[in-house]
């Protein structure tokens, strides 16, 4: 016999402070009047239990965890802060939009920052414990009944001692089929006999078949490789190993040859910046799931090999790598909104992947860090609207990694535009850049080795930006399609591929300034300009298709963030 029990009761973890344990108390008996199953630890622990594990059991098997604030709980070191966050982890892995967490004060006090994003009720007016009840029947509505199957055993009939006992029916069952399959042996061993006894051979159709089980069983296993996420370029077009040979691709329906050196055509120059694109970045959880490969996550190998696998794969290709030849460290999640991301980092950037689960080829599966601002200002961003305060970055922006000539990311902080927008500068576009900066952060005129003009302005950070660096953002060259062919496109305006320049690159933070730095030991004049996302250099004295230059920022950042600061 079966029957059913719902125990659908909403539970609520109590995470409080030992100095609110008389409230909380009373908190408890209210909730558990309404019909709640409240949480507490000295109603709900029993003795000889680990009471870290069964606290932080009780708060992932909890409905919702109320977190009861006065001004000594948020000041007081100890077991509510780290029940606090034990309730924030486990947020991560709720669905979005969950109501798990509900800070309420129990007293006028400032809510923590880390619990400030989620909406607080003050218990101590009069319409606060409405409040919470109405928010705790909005979660308890959204829950699923959970019914528990109940097996209740069969009711043995008492018989008499005298009375004939009763065959249980399953046991004939039993029997019967017993007797059928003795009888099927019997005949088909007495068949054998008979057949042998006469000479005859086998039923051909039984000897066939008996081949062809015995081949499947013998056969050779075959092995399937395992699934690559983006096809090669083998899979259509096979690529020439000398610089000399013409690189067969794939352009639209048609097959073409393209030779493997730039367009001698400089692109159109624009006057005006897209506007900004805003990324709400939104809690998620998720499991890294490295490629076959070695990337983090599929979307960071799709974005690697649109524009990276083409550098590392056709000599004279005609260009430097965006990204690096391959990733860099083992760090696979950093923190971000209280939440773990993925990230990966290369030589000259990091990839980051806000919304793990969702379209990989969606425009913003994939994003480019704000690298440059962390570095130059010294904030490490923790979230939209959350840092750490942090010494700027005095890492050599651009030359060797040891020099003592050119300037620093902190050297920028005085000329740079960063989250107070200071040191903006008027359209000068057709303007002669003839300024450069030397280490010490001064900005003087000079005769420039090469005339650069300024050839487009962003009224929104309030920079202009040098011709070589806007020609370099609409470059045209050789890209990977997701079906593995080679195209000429426009390389930094793909859908999968953040877009537009101002996403990709970032906004200019800072003028374009010339430099002295030290390139393999020979000293050089260089073209710098830091961007939100990107630095990007220009070297007239080296080989054309080398002059413009992504910095090694994502080397810089990781060592700032995980050796200087130890992450």
């Amino acid at each position: 016999m079966t029957t059913t029990q719902n125990h659908n009761l909403l539970r609520v973890f109590l995470c409080h402070s030992s100095s609110d344990k008389l409230a909380v108390r009373k908190l408890y008996n209210r909730l558990k009047a309404e019909g709640f199953d409240p949480w507490l630890d000295e109603v709900n622990l029993i003795a000889g239990q680990i009471w870290q594990d069964e606290i932080e059991k009780a708060v992932e098997q909890s409905h919702v965890v109320l977190v009861c604030l006065t001004p000594a709980s948020i000041t007081k070191e100890g077991y509510v802060q780290r029940e606090i966050r034990v309730a924030l982890d486990a947020a991560d892995y709720k669905p979005e939009g969950t109501l798990f967490i509900i800070p309420a004060k129990l007293q006028e006090c400032e809510v923590p920052r880390r619990l400030s994003r989620w909406h607080w009720v003050n218990l101590f007016e009069a319409n606060g414990y409405a409040k919470l009840i109405e928010a705790l029947r909005t979660r308890e509505a959204s829950i699923p009944p959970n019914v528990t199957q109940v097996h209740t055993p069969p009711v043995i009939t008492q018989r008499a001692s005298n009375s004939p006992a009763r065959v249980n029916s399953s046991y004939t069952v039993w029997a019967a089929i017993i007797a059928v399959v003795a009888i099927l042996i019997l005949v088909v061993a007495l068949l054998f006999t008979s057949n042998k006894a006469s000479g005859n051979t086998p039923v051909a159709g039984i000897t066939n078949s008996i081949n062809l089980v015995t081949d499947q069983n013998t056969a050779t296993p075959t092995t399937i490789a395992p699934t690559t996420l983006a096809p090669t370029t083998a899979t259509t077009t096979k690529l020439q190993t000398t610089a000399a040979t013409s690189v067969v691709v794939t352009s639209q329906t048609t097959a073409t040859t393209i030779k493997t050196t730039p367009p001698t055509t400089p692109p159109t120059i624009p006057t005006t910046t897209a506007a900004p694109v805003t990324t709400v970045k939104t809690p998620v959880s998720f499991t890294v799931v490295p490629t076959a490969t070695g990337f983090n996550d599929v979307g960071i190998e799709r974005v690697w090999n649109r524009i990276d696998k083409p550098v590392s794969e056709i000599p004279g290709i005609g260009r430097s790598f965006t990204w690096g030849a391959s990733p860099i460290s083992k760090v696979s999640t950093e923190m971000y909104n209280n939440s773990p991301r993925v990230v990966q980092y290369f030589d000259k950037g990091r990839m980051e992947v806000n919304y793990p689960g969702n379209n990989t080829t969606g425009a913003f599966y994939v994003t480019n860090g704000l690298l440059v601002m962390e570095l130059v200002s010294g904030r490490r961003m923790d979230g939209d609207n959350t840092y750490t305060e942090l010494e700027a970055s005095a890492i050599p922006v651009v030359g060797d990694a040891q020099n003592n000539i050119s300037p620093t990311y902190a050297t920028f902080k005085s000329v740079a535009t960063l989250w107070d927008n200071n040191n903006n500068k008027p359209s000068a576009i057709g303007a002669v850049i003839n300024t450069r900066i030397d280490k010490a952060g001064n900005v003087t005129t000079f005769n420039p080795p090469e005339e650069r003009k300024m050839a487009s302005y962003d009224s929104s950070s309030g920079h202009n930006i040098a011709d070589v660096f806007v020609n370099y953002m609409n470059k045209t060259g050789l890209i990977q399609n997701e079906n593995g062919t080679i195209e000429t496109r426009k390389i930094f305006a793909d859908a999968t591929y953040l877009n537009t320049p101002d996403i990709f690159f970032g906004r200019p933070i800072t003028e374009a300034y010339w430099t002295r730095a030290p390139v393999a030991g020979v000293e050089r004049d260089i073209l710098v300009q830091l961007f939100e996302r990107r630095i990007l250099t220009y070297t007239p004295s080296v080989p054309a298709d080398y002059q413009i230059e992504m910095t090694n920022l994502g080397q810089h950042y990781y060592q700032w963030r995980y050796v200087d600061n130890k992450g």
